[in-house]
């Protein structure tokens, strides 16, 4: 295959881990919003399927971009000193899978085993456990998205920083 290939294969790979990462994901809120007046049960159904789809397609996807990314680097002999728009790039992408692991992730699966439990409708101390679960990770949440969103900017539009 020729470089030119290769380049060709990155690059539809990569667009396509930022597709598969990144529309699930900004659907999220929208789905947990739907279930603020639903059973507990279907809250925690909700919660559950964001989980299982965050975990088997969205962040697989987003981790896969390191991959893909470093592959066209490579091929497009891109030197990172001489591409701001890159540089930047990557530092928020560390910056987002970051806090995705360390943060979100954790504090999403806390909120999931509250919402077994009830959720914000279970017993008192389950229910302001929940509240206070959703409300560490709304902010969280919305600075990952917007960053997210940066990070396409620059690798669609690669603007001169």
């Amino acid at each position: 295959m020729s470089r030119g290939s290769w380049i060709d294969l990155f690059l539809f790979l990569h667009v396509m881990g930022a597709i598969a990462g990144v529309g699930p994901s900004l659907t999220y809120g929208m789905w947990v919003a739907r279930t603020q007046r639903l059973a507990p049960e279907a809250t925690a159904w909700v919660l559950r399927m964001v989980h299982v789809i965050d975990r088997r397609l969205a962040t697989p996807a987003l981790a896969a971009q390191a991959v893909t990314g470093t592959a066209l680097i490579v091929l497009e002999r891109w030197r990172l000193a001489h591409a701001r728009w890159l540089d930047v790039g990557i530092g928020l992408y560390v910056v987002v899978m970051v806090a995705a692991l360390a943060l979100v992730g954790p504090l999403a699966r806390r909120r999931l085993a509250l919402a077994e439990r009830g959720g914000r409708q279970g017993p008192p101390e389950v229910a302001a456990e929940f509240e206070a679960a959703s409300r560490r990770l709304r902010p969280l949440l919305g600075v990952v998205s917007i960053l997210t969103v940066t990070i396409l900017y620059l690798m669609i539009v690669k603007p001169s920083l």
